[in-house]
């Protein structure tokens, strides 16, 4: 299991300076943001701009494992949108990209999710990029049951859950039985903590930080150590849109160091 960062925490920052400062926390690996509000990397990218970012990521000496680009999959417009998202991280060298479903949490929107979910797969299998949908709060795709069900409908290689387990702590999920059954389809892990509270709120950063929000991580990353977990595990921390560098690289460290010495612990039991 590989473990990273998303460059959405360092939202102030260009892409070259982003990578740096998650060297500098002790990451051995990043995952791109291609956000609406944090464009490190975007479709609309000219062959010179690919060429540059190529040469960004290489020089940052991490491993590239994944690229954050969100849309409503069931509008056929943000699709499309989606699709351009493949392409470049296919021309990036990046071999998965994580989105939501879009979409709200009624039975009508879910349906339209799997009506489109096989062309979604079929789209990631021609262009040779992966793809991970992540269960989030109130998006058709929201709960086990709803992340199965589109699973069940891609029926694709090319298509998994990127397991989320804030998104499903608010959704009312228990967080390790909820692991235990999206496991065998999870194929990228978003890792971080939450205020909580009466709203379950995500809440500011320094929340976020494994540890110091309400979900007790240990007991997942034990779990997910034992079923064999192979992908990538990247931190991802929303909301510092104005932080400096310097602060974001405290979050960043103070999250690696958490949870590489939970991996120690566990990995020295087994």
């Amino acid at each position: 299991m590989i473990i990273g960062c998303n460059t959405v925490l360092f939202a102030t920052l260009d892409l070259k300076e982003a990578l740096r400062y998650i060297s500098l926390a002790g990451f051995e690996a990043a995952e791109l943001a291609c956000l609406g509000n944090v464009r490190h990397v975007w479709p609309d990218f000219s062959a010179d701009d690919i060429a540059r970012t190529k040469d960004i990521l290489a020089e940052s000496g991490l491993k590239i494992v994944a690229m954050e680009a969100v849309a409503n999959l069931i509008d056929p417009q943000q699709r499309e949108w989606f699709y351009s998202a493949l392409r470049l991280a296919k021309a990036l060298g990046v071999p998965l990209v994580s989105t939501g479903s879009g979409g709200k949490d009624t039975e009508e929107d879910l349906r339209q999710v799997e009506a489109v979910i096989p062309e979604v797969a079929a789209q990631a299998e021609s262009i040779g990029v992966k793809v991970s949908v992540k269960a989030h709060v109130h998006a058709a795709v929201h709960d086990v049951a709803s992340a199965l069900r589109i699973v069940e409908a891609a029926s694709s290689q090319w298509l998994g859950i990127n397991y989320d387990a804030t998104h499903l702590y608010r959704e009312g999920e228990d967080i390790l039985a909820a692991w235990d059954q999206l496991a065998p389809h999870v194929i990228h892990i978003h890792f971080r903590d939450l205020l909580g509270g009466a709203d379950k709120q995500i809440g500011p950063p320094i929340n976020q930080v494994p540890g110091l929000g309400v979900l007790d991580l240990p007991p997942l990353l034990k779990r997910i150590v034992e079923s064999g977990y192979q992908g990538a595990l990247d931190l991802e921390v929303i909301g510092a849109f104005s932080y400096p560098g310097e602060q974001s690289l405290g979050i960043a460290a103070q999250s690696r160091g958490y949870i590489r010495r939970c991996l120690e612990e566990i990995q020295g039991k087994q």
